[in-house]
Formats: C-alpha cells, sequence, structure tokens
C-alpha cells in the first residue's frame, strides 16, 4: 500500500519571517542659521519700489525682480 499525501495539512510557517523594511525618518530641510527666504510679495513689493525710484520705465520688470530678490536675501543672511 502506498503512502497518500494529504494535501490539506497545514502548511509549515517559517521559523523566520521576513523582515519588515525599517521606517525612515522624515527628510528635514538644512536648517539654515537664522536665514529664512523671502517671500513673493516681500519680492514684489520691493521690485515695485525699484520700478517707481527708475522712473516707471516699461520692459524692465524681470531686472526688477531678480534685483528685489538679491537685496533681500543678502538682508537676510545678514
Amino acid at each position: 500500500m502506498a503512502t497518500q499525501f494529504n494535501s490539506k495539512a497545514p502548511k509549515a510557517k517559517s521559523a523566520n519571517p521576513p523582515p519588515a523594511p525599517a521606517a525612515k525618518p522624515p527628510v528635514k530641510p538644512a536648517a539654515r542659521q537664522g536665514k529664512r527666504e523671502p517671500t513673493q510679495e516681500e519680492i514684489g513689493v520691493r521690485a515695485f519700489e525699484i520700478y517707481v525710484s527708475e522712473g516707471c520705465p516699461d520692459g524692465n520688470s524681470l531686472d526688477h525682480w531678480l534685483r528685489a530678490e538679491r537685496e533681500l536675501r543678502s538682508q537676510s543672511s545678514r
């Protein structure tokens, strides 16, 4: 008589289950030593002040914006 294989028998569990993935800590931006980026509104206000101080010329809005951004960033790094 042949030995019968019982396919309904419970399967043995592995003694060592696979390790759970390690939780990653949230990524924090690099700490700035008292520095902060100027807001879009602050840059816009300063760009407008530059525009008016130069006599309201047409076609220089990008230059005014970039100058305002530079000025405000240099002030925040002091």
